[in-house]
């Protein structure tokens, strides 16, 4: 008789997390853009995604997704990175600039905010954190200011 491991939810979704790569076939990326527009086909038909598919004709650090949802008066802004991975000192600068608008909510999303249901959560306006914050918020919680970007505006 052999033994059998058991593995926790949380240490499952935290090992796919480490595994999933930002860009490619089912990276981030493209799984983020997924989320997004099967909520403009299900519930927000006005909803706006971009991606950039070839940032070398963008500005260096210019964040990697742009969702606006005029059904719920939204502009969102988001950097995607690896587990562990941080931003720039160019990505900073822009979720900074764009941080400082209050319409504007900027985030930085990890996988692990994909496979928890944080995204999902944020994109259809459940609150995930009250907490107010003067740094960008990391997937919906405040993060490690060196880490995360910052929600809806206000000074670092």
């Amino acid at each position: 008789m052999s033994a059998t491991a058991t593995i926790t939810r949380e240490d499952y979704l935290a090992k796919l997390a480490q595994q999933m790569n930002e860009r490619g076939r089912n990276g981030l990326q493209q799984r983020v853009m997924s989320l997004a527009l099967g909520l403009k086909r299900t519930s927000y038909p006005g909803l706006l995604y971009y991606h950039t598919q070839d940032s070398r004709k963008c500005p260096v650090g210019f964040p990697d997704v742009q969702i606006v949802i005029p059904e719920r008066e939204r502009v969102i802004v988001a950097e995607l990175k690896r587990e562990r991975q941080r931003p720039t000192v160019e990505q900073a600068a822009w979720l900074d600039a764009y941080a400082v608008a209050d319409a504007v909510e900027v985030y930085l999303w990890r996988p692990q905010h994909l496979l928890s249901g944080v995204i999902h959560r944020l994109l259809c306006d459940v609150p995930v954190s009250d907490e107010p914050t003067g740094r960008w918020l990391e997937g919906g919680v405040v993060g490690d200011p060196y880490s995360s970007p910052r929600k809806r505006g206000g000074a670092p």
